[in-house]
């Protein structure tokens, strides 16, 4: 299989080379944004099942939203809203 490089003109080599650092450039970016959403889907389903727990415990939705605040993923723009909210 690696004859078929050797054989290969250099102009033709160059652009095999470059189309290849496109599409793993593109694969990566895919990959990085399945992974991301896949991760806030699974995140958003456990809270839904820890406030299904909470419910069939008898929790009043008080404790429900108190309990889920401490647990909650803080990140830069959950905290400015919640910053707005207050305003």
């Amino acid at each position: 299989m690696l004859e078929m490089f050797y054989e290969m003109p250099e102009d033709k080599l160059g652009i095999m080379v470059g189309m290849l650092a496109i599409v793993m450039g593109c694969l990566t970016g895919m990959t990085a944004i399945v992974a991301s959403q896949w991760r806030k889907f699974r995140r958003d389903e456990l809270e839904i099942a820890l406030k299904q727990d909470l419910v069939n415990q008898g929790r009043t939705p008080e404790e429900i939203r108190t309990i889920i605040e401490a647990t909650a993923e803080k990140d830069y723009w959950s905290l400015q809203h919640a910053k707005a909210c207050r305003e």
